[in-house]
């Protein structure tokens, strides 16, 4: 039904929007932009950037003219404009579209459609992908669940403890069968994991301090199985409400509490609404970037490899920004809400009882798969010592 549903979907935007991906140049990048839950809605001045389809980024056109027949290789995200250039996974994207311009000689560019102007869901995304009516999605890796379980070690909760052992962890051979995976079950290619950080907790009712603060919490979550084991395995009473709507849910009291990134946290102004963070890192979060494999194989073999090379500039680039944007963030949401940093012994005791639901993920991913993923996180963390 998921298929018949995105080919629906992905047929009505093909007719109405698609002109010929990976089409030629016009000498601007359509707007728009915001990063799914990996980057979350920036509002206010952000949304005042973000005009309709056709205007330009700043780094696009105006200062590397685009040669003649330049093939534009339309990207559909959520990303919001003003986060090209203020989040780290839009700066991401940003460093691709420079980096294909700069090394194709303005040949071979991204012909970028933010702000969910060509859809905003995984149905509308993947689905759209699958069905030529764009050639490149920037998701959260927490939504491509119903299309393919290749990311799920990532969701497993407290198995990374430092952005380090995540980074051997999808570098090496495990993140190779990750990719792997992705295009056999969707036929989309990974280009980069794009880090949005560790997942905290906010809530109203007071300090979290340990796990039996938990206890009887209302929180939001993602739909996603293995956060929902293991928050409810903390106490908490999970509800999946939409990104979109969480804002006036917490706003209304209809949840006491979310988890989401240090920058979402930010940009989604949820300090509006919440006086207290817990520095929980439960999980962590990517936005993936691919590209279809029908549209990397219409590219030269030569336009191929630059696709996938700028793709690890992009990646490197996300990487290299996180930690300075979390720090600055941090000290500007501490003038905003109560900001708790658990000890290390502390954040032991959240980490011993939400593993817990580590016995309902191994039933669920079979136990070779399961200790297989566990050991070489824990191989990689002892490594890091």
């Amino acid at each position: 039904m998921k298929k018949i549903v995105s080919m629906a979907l992905a047929l009505t935007m093909l007719a109405t929007v698609c002109t010929g991906c990976l089409g030629g140049g016009t000498d601007t990048t359509t707007a728009a932009a915001d990063t799914t839950a990996a980057a979350g809605a920036t509002t206010g001045a952000a949304a005042d950037t973000t005009a309709a389809a056709g205007e330009s980024t700043e780094a696009a056109g105006e200062t590397n003219a685009l040669a003649d027949g330049a093939i534009g290789l339309k990207l559909s995200t959520t990303m919001k404009q003003l986060e090209l250039t203020t989040v780290p996974n839009g700066m991401g994207v940003q460093a691709m579209d420079d980096g294909l311009r700069e090394k194709s000689g303005g040949t071979l560019y991204l012909d970028m459609y933010l702000d969910g102007v060509l859809g905003s869901s995984a149905d509308e995304l993947i689905g759209g992908a699958q069905n030529g009516a764009f050639d490149m999605i920037a998701l959260s890796f927490g939504s491509w669940g119903d299309y393919t379980d290749a990311f799920a070690p990532l969701s497993i909760p407290y198995l990374f403890t430092s952005s380090e052992q995540l980074y051997q962890f999808i570098d090496g051979e495990i993140g190779d069968e990750i990719k792997a995976k992705v295009e056999a079950d969707t036929g989309m290619v990974v280009l980069a994991f794009l880090d949005v950080g560790f997942r905290n907790v906010t809530n109203n009712r007071g300090p979290i301090k340990t796990p039996d603060d938990m206890k009887g919490l209302k929180i939001r979550t993602l739909n996603d199985r293995y956060q929902i084991a293991a928050m409810e395995a903390l106490g908490a009473s999970t509800q999946q409400t939409s990104f979109s709507e969480l804002y006036s849910a917490l706003q209304q009291g209809l949840v006491d509490a979310q988890e989401n990134p240090i920058i979402n946290t930010y940009t989604s102004k949820f300090y509006e609404v919440q006086k207290y963070m817990t520095l929980t890192r439960h999980n962590y979060t990517f936005t993936v970037l691919a590209i279809s494999r029908a549209a990397l194989d219409r590219l030269t073999p030569e336009q191929q490899q630059m696709v996938m090379d700028m793709g690890k500039v992009a990646e490197d680039t996300c990487r290299s920004q996180l930690a300075a944007k979390e720090t600055e963030i941090l000290s500007e949401l501490s003038q905003k809400m109560e900001i708790y940093d658990p000890t290390v012994e502390e954040l032991e005791k959240f980490q011993e009882v939400a593993k817990t639901s580590w016995g309902q993920i191994e039933q669920d991913m079979g136990s070779e798969a399961f200790n297989r993923y566990v050991n070489a996180a824990n191989e990689i963390a002892e490594s890091l010592k």
